[in-house]
């Protein structure tokens, strides 16, 4: 499993994994590379798996954080991902939640970077409401990490402070599922939270309250997209209404929608099977090859 430098001394943990055609994998906030292992498994005897670990997750370290462009920083760890790998225009890109926001910013750069086919997964456009945008992110969870990001700007990393960015890492957890799913795992709610830990702290804090402040907003660039895309989203979300995905699917010329009607956030865990089709599906794979078992009822 290699580990490479980035133009600022950002040492990027990466699994590579596999052969054949290529195709890089984007974790979600708080988590790492291992995320996307159940399936890199299934297919890497025909294809080839990038898999970092983004900036300050995981094995990687923070690197000089850029505070007023975290988005653009990490959609320029892409670049450099794809440049120390030679990943061409052949390659597939999948990005989950933070990994789908950073996929949109390197597909939306001014570039414009060549893909053949991309993944999006449960991110919308834009994340803070505005005027003319009710689709934000969940507003609830905004106002914690809001009080969160303001009282470490008072306090640094204070007793306060840690408790507040433990009560938000939990809260994420909460909000990612249907309520129905969590209540059969709620004893394990505390160590699943635990993971988001994967995260490092100032990371979070930097990330978090560049979003809720400015946030990003993709909506003018997205509408100029040729990027073959699917775009997957839970229907129970609480992160994202079903309003933008819609939007998006609406707006991204020739890009496919798909439901997934029993989900959240986390439709990856709450539709295991369902997921692993799609996946399959992207990967241009019968989807009945990635699940010898159907979907339990």
């Amino acid at each position: 499993m290699p580990s490479i430098t980035l133009t600022d001394g950002c040492k990027i943990h990466v699994r590579a994994l596999g052969r054949g055609p290529t195709v890089l994998l984007l974790h979600g906030f708080g988590l790492d590379g291992r995320q996307w292992l159940p399936l890199a498994r299934i297919w890497q005897h025909k294809y080839r798996f990038i898999i970092p670990d983004l900036r300050g997750h995981g094995k990687s370290t923070l690197g000089t954080y850029d505070e007023a462009h975290p988005i653009e920083r990490l959609a320029q760890d892409v670049c450099e991902i794809r440049e120390q790998f030679q990943l061409g225009d052949e390659l597939k890109i999948a990005g989950y939640s933070m990994g789908a926001m950073v996929g949109m910013a390197h597909l939306c750069s001014p570039e414009r970077p060549r893909v053949a086919h991309y993944l999006h997964i449960e991110m919308g456009p834009r994340f803070a409401h505005s005027p003319d945008w009710s689709f934000g992110f969940h507003k609830g969870v905004t106002a914690d990490a809001l009080h969160l990001v303001d009282t470490h700007k008072q306090q640094g990393w204070s007793h306060e402070s840690r408790w507040l960015y433990e009560r938000l890492l939990l809260r994420l957890m909460w909000e990612a599922f249907p309520h129905g799913f969590l209540r059969m795992f709620a004893k394990h709610l505390p160590l699943a939270a635990a993971q988001l830990s994967k995260a490092h702290p100032d990371l979070s804090i930097k990330l978090y309250g560049h979003l809720v402040t400015e946030g990003f907003d993709f909506r003018s660039a997205i509408q100029s997209l040729h990027v073959p895309a699917t775009i997957a989203y839970g229907a129970q979300s609480r992160y994202f209404h079903e309003g933008s995905s819609l939007w998006m699917h609406r707006n991204w010329h020739g890009s496919e929608l798909v439901r997934f009607d029993r989900s959240g956030h986390g439709l990856m865990v709450s539709e295991p099977h369902r997921f692993a089709r799609l996946f399959a599906k992207f990967l241009g794979e019968a989807p009945s090859l990635a699940v010898p078992q159907a979907e339990p009822a």
